[in-house]
């Protein structure tokens, strides 16, 4: 299409009231409201997956929104983005941030919970430093305290017990590793104060297995027995009656094999009595 001459400075004049008039609109608007739009594009940037345009958006505020109203929401959202972006480090130290900075408005409790699932996800590998797990327990630790109503309380204890598991693995892994050196003293100090320690830990059956392993290798047979009849009465963790038949027929065979060395040796010594006279 062919545009005449006489047409292109109307156009540029046209284009030129726009641009006033949206200039002008901005110059109008209040701070509040600039602050109410920015929100709403970094939560329209969210609900797109965006999270790092929202960040952006929300970090602009941080400088010029204070004391609009709107940063409570906008700070706690800043947050989310990293919780969304699976970078639990970032979103833990977002949300603890928020914790202090705001102790009481609609997203405290939401924060002060995620602060907790953000550290229980921050990647755990046994053996090595258990800063995160520590603090998810902290953080788990006062939520439950601090929001006795919350509907999240059963998820939150589920969450502590699964970190004390991570903690009582740590134990065990001491215990086992002397176990495994036949190390059967230290290994049997280790699983008695694993199992004062972590009665209710996924591990106890193994650990009070190898405990009572650990007792009969060291010919503490008497021990070991001991140690079955106080599992069986334990009414936090019972005994399962079938482990406990098993414990008992194995500690049978080894005082079968312990009664069985003593004859042969005082049959020996009597040999050797008999041929000194």
């Amino acid at each position: 299409m062919r545009i005449l001459p006489h047409a292109i400075p109307a156009a540029c004049a046209a284009l030129l009231v726009l641009a006033c008039s949206s200039a002008s609109n901005q110059k109008s608007m209040s701070t509040a409201e600039i602050c109410r739009a920015r929100l709403d594009e970094a939560k329209k940037d969210m609900g797109k997956g965006k999270n790092a345009a929202a960040r952006e958006e929300i970090n602009r505020m941080m400088g010029e929104c204070s004391g609009t109203g709107f940063m409570e929401e906008a700070e706690y959202l800043l947050a989310e983005t990293y919780f969304l972006d699976e970078d639990w480090e970032e979103a833990r130290g977002e949300y603890d941030t928020y914790v202090r900075h705001y102790p009481s408005t609609p997203f405290t409790e939401s924060a002060a919970y995620k602060k907790g699932l953000a550290g229980y996800n921050i990647p755990y590998v046994l053996g090595r430093d258990q800063k995160s797990t520590q603090q998810a327990l902290e953080d788990f630790g006062t939520f439950v305290s601090t929001y006795v109503r919350s509907a999240k309380i059963d998820s939150a204890n589920y969450y502590i017990d699964r970190l004390n598991d991570r903690v009582a693995e740590r134990d065990y892994y001491v215990a086992r590793l002397y176990f495994r050196m036949e190390e059967y003293q230290a290994a049997a100090l280790s699983l008695a104060d694993f199992l004062r320690a972590h009665p209710r830990a996924q591990l106890v059956g193994v650990a009070r297995e190898q405990l009572v392993q650990s007792y009969l290798k060291l010919g503490q047979i008497d021990q070991a027995e001991r140690m079955v009849e106080l599992f069986a009465a334990d009414t936090v963790a019972p005994l399962d009656p079938k482990k406990g038949g098993e414990f008992a027929e194995k500690i049978a065979r080894e005082r079968t094999k312990q009664q069985k060395r003593i004859e042969k040796e005082q049959k020996r010594q009597r040999k050797l009595e008999a041929q000194a006279e």
